[in-house]
């Protein structure tokens, strides 16, 4: 897959389902939220699944409106939900080469915010061949806490804690031209040596 360019000063709308959406909904600082709303589109069963029941949850009928002038991030939710059936929805999963196919008829996706959620298969793997993919637990957080198992399974859940939510797409936003700076910064020779100074010390 290859990532759309992102042109300078471009607005970068971010497309998740039903965990970004509750997490946006609960968030008490309103004018911090109407301002990010303005910059997503969220719905909760939002998937990639070309032939849901429910046409209004095809994200890419949503993605045909977005104006040429704006690029797109797809959030962890949407990726899951498309490769999973929910008792409450009669899609039939996509497999992950499917999964592939459909963001490649996406236009303009210049990203993607994903961490595995369970019961559903990993696909980074897959994901990750051309689009840059910001894994949150391996990207995001310290080798320390992606080991805890207490965190991963907080990563993990159907809908993420508002606060993990917000607190992710704060730091994808603020990268959103270029998701590999985050990716590379979390492997940057000074991070190591701060890594081997503290192993050191303890």
């Amino acid at each position: 897959m290859r990532a759309a360019v992102v042109a300078l000063n471009q607005m970068i709308i971010v497309i998740g389902a039903s965990s970004l959406h509750h997490s946006l909904e609960k968030w008490r600082d309103l004018k911090k939220r109407l301002s990010l709303k303005k910059q997503m589109i969220t719905k909760s069963g939002y998937s990639l699944q070309p032939n849901a029941a429910d046409k209004s949850k095809i994200v890419r009928k949503r993605t045909n409106l977005i104006p040429k002038t704006e690029s797109i991030i797809l959030w962890h939710d949407l990726i899951n939900n498309s490769i999973t059936n929910p008792p409450s929805d009669d899609r039939i999963p996509l497999t992950a080469e499917q999964l592939v196919n459909e963001i490649l008829k996406l236009k303009r996706v210049v990203g993607i915010g994903y961490c595995v959620r369970r019961g559903a298969p990993d696909v980074y793997k897959e994901l990750k061949a051309g689009i840059p993919v910001l894994h949150i637990v391996k990207d995001l957080l310290s080798r320390r806490k992606s080991k805890d198992k207490k965190i991963l399974r907080s990563y993990s859940k159907f809908h993420l804690r508002p606060l993990l939510e917000v607190k992710t797409l704060t730091i994808v936003r603020k990268y959103s031209s270029d998701l590999k700076k985050i990716i590379k910064k979390k492997d940057s020779p000074s991070q190591h040596r701060r890594r081997n100074k503290q192993a050191k010390n303890n």
